[in-house]
């Protein structure tokens, strides 16, 4: 079977309002552990973002993420205590280590020998002098639709790379809506890796200090995005979960879902 017969054989929804679009249902476990372990057992999209990072290059979407870290700190009152969902290479950590400039890249790329040959504590923190985006967590959820802990390059973990140059702290995301855990920015990157991604959303907007959801268009522009209520968006023609149990199913962002 090739990919694009593949890629037609499984539903494919779009959101109305964002156009993001994702599978649904994704694989089964077993196939979803397959792909993930064994096909391709990195995130190639995570990795190569720290790559052009290290080597100074800005593609657009190194770009964009720089752009809304500005524009948040252009707007806010002062620093924001942030959060962020699973994948460290992702979202918004290299544009606020960006403030740094050759000094946070040579940190990382320390940190990364370090963990090859063995070490697994960080030596050190990056300075949080001028830092925006404070106390930064890297909030942890497992998913078999994800490559999570397991992802792997020359035997380091992303995760373990990222406590210390990028975070300051890795976080079970039910253990830190448990102790009670606030945040005044968490970013969500890979909600389409998880198999609820609406009850994930929930989860996150919980840890808020004022819930609210933005979605940020090409370029890093804020567009407004209406917030969810629990229980109001149903795939068209599936029957409502009983009462009391789950809420709305595999909402990727808040909008009209269009087939």
């Amino acid at each position: 079977m090739t990919a694009e017969t593949f890629t037609a054989s499984v539903p494919l929804w779009t959101c109305g309002q964002c156009r993001s679009t994702w599978h649904d249902p994704w694989l089964i476990e077993e196939a979803a552990a397959w792909l993930y372990n064994e096909v391709q057992p990195l995130h190639r999209y995570g990795w190569f973002s720290l790559q052009n990072w290290l080597e100074r290059k800005s593609p657009s979407f190194l770009a964009k993420r720089t752009n809304i870290r500005n524009l948040l700190r252009d707007r806010a009152p002062g620093p924001m205590r942030y959060a962020e969902l699973n994948c460290p290479f992702s979202g918004l950590a290299f544009a606020e280590a960006e403030r740094l400039g050759a000094a946070g890249r040579k940190f990382v790329e320390t940190w990364f020998g370090l963990l090859a040959n063995g070490h697994t504590e960080p030596q050190a923190f990056l300075s949080e002098t001028d830092a925006f985006l404070t106390d930064r967590t890297l909030l942890v959820a497992d998913s078999p639709l994800c490559w999570g802990r397991n992802c792997r390059k020359d035997g380091v973990s992303c995760m373990d790379l990222s406590v210390g140059p990028l975070f300051q702290r890795m976080v079970d995301l039910d253990e830190a809506d448990r102790m009670g855990e606030r945040f005044d920015l968490i970013g969500a990157f890979i909600l389409d890796h998880m198999p609820d991604p609406n009850a994930a959303l929930f989860k996150l907007l919980r840890l808020g200090r004022r819930p609210e959801c933005r979605e940020f268009g090409p370029g890093g522009r804020p567009e407004p995005v209406r917030a969810p209520e629990q229980g109001r968006f149903r795939r068209p023609g599936r029957v409502d979960p009983p009462a009391g149990g789950g809420g709305a199913e595999h909402l990727l962002h808040v909008g009209d879902r269009r087939r």
